[in-house]
């Protein structure tokens, strides 16, 4: 029963921290990143998404 209840804390650890991260900061990060790497600006148009868990994805995939 100890195990759950920690693998429960953990869960909604991992939850509530997707909600509490700066996106702004984050994409600020990711830019520096990307332009030190490539040399090359990131340009995002649009909001961003931030998961703590991998998605499944495909090249066959759409959405929309």
């Amino acid at each position: 029963m100890p195990i759950v209840a920690l693998l429960g804390v953990a869960l909604t650890g991992l939850i509530a921290m997707s909600w509490l991260l700066n996106r702004d900061t984050l994409r600020q990060a990711v830019e520096a990143q990307i332009r030190a790497v490539t040399g090359l600006d990131l340009v995002v148009h649009g909001n961003i998404d931030i998961s703590v868990f991998p998605a499944a994805t495909s090249p066959f995939m759409t959405s929309g």
